[in-house]
């Protein structure tokens, strides 16, 4: 059964039949060899958010995250990645009291295909379970 993540599966949508098929080949039969891990392109700028929730709101946590991404030599990654703790840090979502949950990964099955997704941040705010997919994007209200 083939299992992908939803962005995956969304890149896969827009592929043509024969790339399509290539990847639910390698999905179906996958490589003995070791494979190479990709760290999402907003990590940094993420794990400094999830800090300063930990720490109870720590501004300390941003600047600390923000010094990391400085050494970042992609010029590009290291803008956008300042560019979201910095839009962060002056949004509302920073004053929030959010405490976060570990890691959940959620997954969906529609006939022989399991998607897979997992929450960027999955915590609580005064008993309202919150996850966000993105750490500017409004945070959804569990149901």
């Amino acid at each position: 059964m083939p299992s992908l993540t939803i962005r995956s599966f969304a890149e896969l949508l827009n592929l043509p039949a024969h790339a399509q098929a290539r990847i639910l080949t390698e999905q179906k039969y996958p490589k003995q060899g070791p494979q190479s891990f990709k760290t999402p392109y907003h990590q940094q700028a993420l794990s400094g958010i999830r800090s300063f929730y930990r720490t109870g709101n720590d501004s300390g946590q941003l600047a600390l995250a923000a010094s990391r991404i400085e050494a970042f030599k992609q010029e590009a990654k290291r803008d956008n990645n300042l560019r979201i703790l910095s839009s962060f840090a002056q949004s509302g979502l920073a004053t929030r009291k959010i405490q976060l949950s570990g890691a959940k990964h959620l997954k969906f099955t529609s006939q022989d295909v399991v998607l897979r997704v997992s929450p960027d941040l999955w915590g609580d705010e005064n008993g309202v379970e919150r996850i966000s997919n993105a750490p500017l994007s409004r945070s959804a209200t569990r149901t």
